[in-house]
């Protein structure tokens, strides 16, 4: 494959790779080895070899295979339609390439900012923060090095121990400036919508969750999507007051270096055979985010995450949150830097109540996990059951278990009063097509549905406001919901057997199958009975969210450890930040670490 079809495959949107084609790029693989003469008994005297090359396919699986070919440093060119000079240039204007664009420029820097689209992408909702002046202020403080230690540990360690006391120490003052250029915080679901998440706690809240199997923490923001992309313009704005020249449709293409090494610049490819080139006198900001779209990089580095899919019958989408095609990862590498050394465990199963902790059970009618957990773990411990599916089990007083839920990702929020909470009139729609009325909280409509789908063997309609809600069935008695839930008949007999262990368990509030936390044991034993389902979604995995080595004051290293010098990286493109991108202690930490990196970059390079 030539660099320049590389190129072309990896920008464009792809319907996915079945196992099939997969098997077959590893038979085109084997076949090219052996047309080189570089498989095993393979020499210029050998004999024609005439056993299809397809008999060996696991000739991919060499340091010679096609997938790695994206590391192969491309001859530079020469002409170039245009030159530009600067003190920094930005590459890629998301969210982090937006806040180290201010930043640096704040710091007297002339930025220009590279962006492959037609303008800038703001998108998502919440930011994680330690201790801003929005969390200090309500009484929410924590420690910073308890927050890192837990942050390590959830992640098995398998991350950037300094990047995260640098994100822990910061993330307070980076956010404190980012909203210095918001509106005065309020309640308009399009403006200045934000708050502190799931604050205030329920009275005695650190009693309630002193137990809880995983630690959390409050310090995230909490925005809606309307009032997250509202601020991301006023950032974009601020940008261009401060002089910050943006030249969108130009994506980076490789970086320029100078005969130690130091990055001088970076080349932009705007087609095949036009180039501009940027010169700048204190280097490059990579924030460019993720690789899902570049086939060759997840195929090489989601290597696992690729085989599982591909096992599960499935096909590999090549997408991701915000998937981007991995320019900045290919710069860094082809310039002396190195992709983090681990891949990220990550998959998704959402059941309707988020990670309300009901009880779980297989399709074997087994319950098989301390439903204690993190919405994120839920499909980890669903790999390990039959058909990778689950059920969560809940009773008509499913919602006194809301206030005692650890503040997860996602979960449900029956304290306070926001436009998450209580959808805005006509913003939310209905099973029955009618719109919200902006009195009425999101779970007042979830038991709304529940209730007019009792008994419907179709399962409960949920609206649109839902995104994915899954499997939901409601009935009048566990032996109809069993069937709802199409268990036969041993799978019934283990079920109505585990809920009457579990409920003899939540009467002496101990449970000794899980350990589950003694205030989360609530018996199942009040009709409706409802559950609510959903397997592991095999297209949606963490494919491209791997990112590049850096030190501690975001410098691009090389295998040395030693910084390249004049690269620095900041957002999704940014390695060492996590193992499982949505199990964290605190929710919204991908626009933590974005904003505050975004931040520290600009202001490494000004120091320069």
């Amino acid at each position: 494959m030539d660099l320049e079809k590389q190129e072309n495959d990896k920008n464009e949107e792809t319907k996915g790779t079945s196992r099939r084609g997969f098997v077959k790029g590893a038979a085109i693989g084997a076949a090219s080895l052996a047309v080189a003469g570089i498989l095993p008994g393979c020499t210029k005297s050998s004999p024609k070899v005439e056993t299809p090359a397809i008999k060996d396919p696991l000739a991919w699986m060499t340091k010679d295979a096609g997938m790695f070919e994206w590391r192969n440093v491309p001859k530079p060119p020469t002409t170039f339609a245009k030159t530009f000079s600067c003190d920094v240039v930005v590459c890629g204007a998301g969210i982090s390439g937006l806040n180290a664009s201010r930043s640096a420029a704040e710091q007297g820097l002339k930025v220009i900012v590279l962006e492959n689209d037609e303008t800038h992408d703001v998108h998502g909702f919440q930011c994680a923060t330690v201790n801003s002046k929005r969390v200090k202020d309500a009484g929410a403080e924590i420690d910073p090095l308890e927050f890192t230690r837990e942050f390590i540990k959830q992640h098995s360690y398998r991350v950037n121990e300094d990047l995260i006391r640098l994100w822990a120490e910061n993330s307070g003052r980076a956010f404190d400036w980012y909203e210095e250029i918001m509106p005065p915080a309020g309640n308009d679901y399009k403006t200045n919508y934000r708050s502190v998440l799931y604050w205030p706690r329920p009275k005695g809240y650190k009693e309630i969750f002193k137990d809880e199997a995983w630690k959390h923490f409050i310090g995230t923001i909490d925005f809606t999507y309307e009032s997250w992309k509202y601020c991301g313009d006023l950032l974009a704005q601020k940008c261009k007051s401060l002089g910050c020249d943006f030249h969108f449709k130009t994506p980076g293409y490789m970086l320029t270096q100078d005969s130690s090494g130091k990055v001088t610049g970076i080349i932009a490819k705007i087609d095949d055979n036009t180039y501009y080139k940027y010169e700048t006198k204190k280097g490059v900001i990579l924030t460019t985010g993720t690789f899902a779209k570049n086939k060759a990089m997840v195929h090489e580095i989601d290597t696992k995450s690729c085989l599982s899919t591909l096992r599960a019958g499935a096909e590999i989408s090549y997408a991701n949150i915000a998937a981007q095609t991995g320019d900045g990862q290919k710069m860094a590498v082809w310039a002396g830097g190195e992709m983090e050394p681990w891949t990220q465990e990550n998959a998704s199963s959402e059941p309707l109540f988020g990670p309300t902790p009901g009880m779980s059970i297989n399709l074997l009618g087994k319950r098989y996990r301390n439903e204690d957990a993190p919405l994120q773990m839920r499909p980890s411990s669903l790999r390990n059951q039959p058909g990778g599916f689950g059920w969560e089990i809940f009773d008509a007083n499913w919602r006194d278990l809301l206030p005692l839920t650890s503040t997860d990702h996602r979960c449900l929020d029956a304290i306070n009063n926001t436009p998450n909470t209580i959808p805005p009139k006509d913003y939310a729609t209905l099973a029955d097509k009618t719109k919200s009325d902006g009195v009425k909280r999101y779970e007042d409509y979830l038991q709304q549905e529940i209730l007019a789908g009792v008994g419907n063997k179709e399962g409960v309609k949920i609206g649109t406001y839902v995104k994915r809600p899954g499997n939901i069935f409601a009935a009048n008695t566990l032996e109809e919901l069993a069937q709802m839930m199409k268990l036969d008949q041993e799978a019934t007999a283990n079920f109505l057997a585990e809920v009457k262990n579990y409920n003899q368990m939540c009467a002496a509030k101990k449970d000794t199958q899980y350990a589950k936390r003694a205030n989360l044991m609530r018996p199942i034993e009040k009709a409706p009975f409802i559950a609510c389902g959903a397997g592991i979604n095999p297209n949606y995995s963490s494919y491209g969210s791997e990112g590049i080595k850096v030190n501690a004051k975001l410098e691009v290293t090389r295998s040395d450890g030693k910084p390249i010098g004049g690269l620095w990286c900041a957002g999704a493109c940014t390695g060492g930040r996590h193992a499982n991108q949505a199990l964290t202690p605190m929710s919204g930490m991908n626009h933590g670490f974005c904003v505050t990196f975004g931040k520290l970059a600009g202001e490494f390079a000004a120091k320069a």
